[in-house]
């Protein structure tokens, strides 16, 4: 049995006045990238924990969030879904890679993970610490690793979000790679994304890349189009897995290719069993069997 979240949902432009302070960090970071090396080596010091606090979401703000990732309003029973962290953890995000000696311009989204202790509650104010913990040449790619941890002031340690970045400084050789078997999946929900799905997710979550919201933009690009936003795809991803009866406690996931807007066929799949962990594989792909994101995620069940 699968679940279907196919008709597109409404959310008002009315919105994005909530999403300044979101829109503000992602700005400075932006703003921190593009300063000079040498004057950034004066100013920051990589290695140092940073600190930020975001405020409760409205109640208006929530519900039409939960809606646009498919989520009951029961579901997640007064606390906030752990995808919501793309609302108010990104401007952290934002300014721990605005640390690294390159363009944030030139930074590739290439994954996350989510380790879920406890919900943080709806209402409580949130607290997060992060660090910029890895930023490292290989060849031609540069690897970057940023990690927050967030909660409340009872709970500062509710989850724990890790963000994966790649800087591409020439072209990769291609490596050749043995094909390993699939093991057996099955599709346990399916969604659409429409062509203003980027436009409304920046409404929710302030990220307001011109790749995702602004055609004129985005047409101009490799993509030739606007694309969904990787935590957008990852918020709908997670509730068709909800709605098949896993309450992921952690999630390690990889962006594996852009999702080109508009895309009305998307499965979400997870293997039919479970490995050793405990750990099931899952895949957003298309029918033609073109992969969007793979990972692996641990439901509460499974990890006792």
């Amino acid at each position: 049995m699968h679940t279907d979240k196919l008709i597109p949902v409404a959310v008002p432009a009315s919105l994005a006045r909530e999403q300044f302070p979101a829109m503000a960090g992602m700005l400075t970071g932006l703003a921190l990238s593009l300063t000079p090396s040498a004057l950034k080596s004066r100013l920051i010091d990589p290695e140092r924990e940073q600190r930020m606090q975001a405020a409760a979401p409205s109640d208006k703000l929530l519900r039409h969030y939960l809606a646009w990732s498919g989520a009951p309003a029961s579901r997640y029973a007064g606390g906030l879904p752990p995808h919501f962290f793309a609302r108010y953890g990104m401007a952290l995000v934002a300014r721990l890679m605005g640390q690294v000696p390159y363009s944030m311009l030139s930074v590739l989204n290439q994954g996350c993970r989510f380790q879920v202790r406890k919900l943080i509650p709806q209402g409580e104010r949130i607290v997060m610490r992060g660090r910029l913990l890895d930023c490292s040449q290989h060849g031609s790619r540069v690897r970057v690793h940023a990690q927050v941890t967030a909660g409340w002031a009872a709970e500062p340690d509710a989850m724990t979000v890790d963000v994966y970045a790649a800087v591409m400084l020439g072209r990769q050789a291609k490596r050749q790679q043995t094909p390993r078997p699939d093991p057996p999946f099955e599709t346990v929900g399916r969604w659409a994304a429409d062509r203003k799905d980027g436009q409304r997710f920046f409404y929710l979550t302030g990220d307001f890349n011109p790749i995702h919201t602004l055609w004129p933009v985005a047409r101009r690009t490799r993509y030739g189009g606007c694309i969904l936003h990787g935590f957008g795809s990852l918020a709908r991803s997670w509730e068709c897995l909800a709605d098949a009866g896993h309450e992921i406690v952690d999630f390690d996931l990889r962006f594996v290719r852009p999702n080109r807007l508009p895309n009305p066929a998307l499965e979400v799949q997870r293997t039919v069993e479970a490995d050793a962990e405990g750990y099931r594989q899952m895949r957003l792909c298309d029918p033609a069997g073109s992969v969007f994101l793979a990972g692996r995620f641990l439901d509460r069940a499974a990890a006792g």
